[in-house]
């Protein structure tokens, strides 16, 4: 049963970072209007379940004293009442959530089974847990307000972040900066387990001010980079270009730095090769010509019509060159049979 009471501070357990501009509005107000709303305490224990900054604001008040509810619970009850306190506060819900959730799978009976916390919800997720795993997921993700696939994507920014990086993370304040949560998601989905260029795609965030999706288009670009030279070069370059764009620019501007003679081997070798492709080509066109029908012409606008007679034009120029090129070794081969 909850207990309404006046805690001394001295005796209860706060043990969770607080954002000290978020304290001091706190204090403003506690100073003019008094303590709003009571802070929610383990009976147990007395650690804090919610109100870390109510009780770091009279804390430098000096108050010796909080309004507080002594809640009853066990150790799994306990992370979940935490959990779901948390995701009433959504700038700070990963923050301190995240760790909490893998403090429920520590003690959940899955854990013997399951590598992590992560690898339980996504399989559960997926449909591709044991039902009573999946039910256990669902009803813990419903309890705390969340849904799983939420729940999933934390612990998977967790599992794939740098460790400096996690800790950047769930540092606060976390609302009001350019960097927030989806920046961090979005580096771990592009970059999983890359530090070093977690780091960077981050600061370069930060200093552009890029926004989630632009982080996961240079991340999908950064992953194509076939050393570090080309990795430089991707970050360098404006987003306002695409994914190919900065992977197609990395490599140019790569061989313009490194510049080799080509031997007259490999010219030709690239003379043949352009040969194959445009003969590959023209293949397609023929094959495709056996599709069109007279309904399908008379479909067309007149512009359209215009496009593919010129097309054509252009196909039948391009036949009539290969056909002249067979000719020679055709004839030569023909008179080799005949003689």
């Amino acid at each position: 049963m909850k207990q309404y009471v006046n805690l001394p501070i001295a005796e209860l357990v706060s043990d969770v970072p607080v954002d000290p501009v978020h304290t001091r509005e706190l204090a403003d107000s506690i100073m003019s209007r008094g303590q709003l709303a009571p802070v929610i305490i383990r009976e147990e224990t007395r650690e804090v379940i919610d109100g870390f900054h109510r009780i770091a604001a009279m804390k430098e008040l000096g108050f010796n004293q909080v309004e507080g509810v002594l809640t009853p619970c066990d150790d799994e009850g306990f992370w979940d009442f935490r959990i779901i306190q948390a995701s009433l506060h959504k700038n700070i819900t990963f923050a301190r959530a995240v760790d909490w959730v893998d403090k429920v799978f520590q003690l959940s009976p899955w854990k013997p089974r399951y590598k992590n916390a992560y690898n339980l919800f996504a399989t559960a997720r997926q449909g591709s847990a044991p039902k009573e795993v999946v039910e256990w997921a669902e009803s813990k993700a419903k309890a705390w307000g969340l849904a799983v696939t939420t729940v999933e994507n934390w612990l998977y920014t967790k599992e794939s972040l740098a460790e400096d990086v996690l800790a950047q993370a769930k540092s606060l304040p976390l609302e009001g900066r350019d960097i927030t949560y989806s920046h961090y998601q979005a580096t771990a989905e592009s970059l999983p387990n890359r530090p070093e260029l977690q780091r960077q795609i981050l600061d370069k965030a930060a200093k552009e001010q890029l926004t989630p999706r632009e982080i996961r288009t240079v991340g999908q670009a950064l992953r194509r980079a076939a050393d570090e030279e080309e990795a430089q070069s991707i970050l360098r370059q404006p987003v306002s270009r695409t994914e190919e764009d900065m992977v197609h620019e990395a490599k140019v501007e790569k061989l313009l730095a490194h510049p080799r003679e080509v031997t007259p081997m490999e010219e030709r070798a690239e003379a043949m090769e352009k040969d194959v492709l445009y003969k590959i080509d023209l293949l397609g066109i023929i094959h495709s010509s056996e599709a069109m029908t007279q309904g399908k012409i008379d479909a067309l606008t007149p512009a359209q019509k215009e496009d593919l007679y010129a097309t054509c034009e252009e196909a039948i120029a391009g036949i009539r060159r290969v056909m002249d090129m067979l000719k020679p070794s055709i004839k030569a081969e023909y008179q080799l049979r005949e003689g």
